[in-house]
């Protein structure tokens, strides 16, 4: 799926960092009723002529957003949610376009507090964490309420007695870790009374 860079170099075509991979999922009749669009866009390592993967995270998110167009006006009754490590803060200026489509955060949806949100803990050279929202699920609107609120958000690794484990303090703490990211769950209601879980 190419991708329009715009960069000081001038604009280049280019292809996303980690590709877009799509899941389909159908009924008991064979209809379709779920779309998934799963990404990782290009992370903050710099290249040259690239500070921090801007501009090639900018044209990652406006093909996203043009490819979410396009199965919404292929698929306008199907149910879609849009998801991934987008590699920067959902309200950065190079994600501007996902927000321009009528998908919604599904951690808006059900009105998880900021401190609760932190997927990601990145240390800097001196050590100092920094609590990050860098995974997203977005949900188109028939999906906002169907939402399970207290079945969904941030999942937190737990320890040996079942308790969530406390956001690490240091790279030590992280290291320890199943991953650096904290992994997001949506339980989506699909009929009255029938639950159905997308991790």
């Amino acid at each position: 799926f190419p991708i329009e860079v715009m960069a000081w170099q001038g604009k280049q075509i280019a292809q996303f960092s980690r590709d877009v991979a799509e899941l389909r999922l159908r009924d008991a009749r064979g209809d379709l009723a779920y779309i998934f669009l799963l990404t990782h866009l290009k992370s903050q390592i710099s290249t040259d002529g690239d500070i921090r993967g801007k501009d090639v995270r900018t044209a990652e998110a406006f093909a996203l957003s043009e490819l979410y167009r396009r199965r919404r006006s292929e698929n306008p009754g199907v149910p879609i949610m849009v998801g991934g490590d987008l590699n920067a803060e959902l309200d950065s200026l190079e994600l501007e376009s996902l927000r321009h489509t009528d998908l919604r955060d599904f951690q808006d949806v059900i009105a998880t507090p900021r401190t609760d949100r932190t997927t990601l803990v990145h240390f800097d050279y001196s050590g100092t964490p920094s609590h990050l929202v860098f995974d997203y699920l977005l949900v188109s609107p028939s999906l906002t309420d169907r939402i399970v609120a207290d079945e969904s958000g941030v999942y937190r690794y737990r320890g040996f007695y079942g308790e969530p484990e406390p956001l690490p303090e240091n790279r030590a703490q992280r290291w320890l870790l199943p991953s650096d990211h904290y992994p997001l769950v949506v339980t989506l209601r699909r009929d009255p009374g029938t639950l159905f879980a997308a991790p």
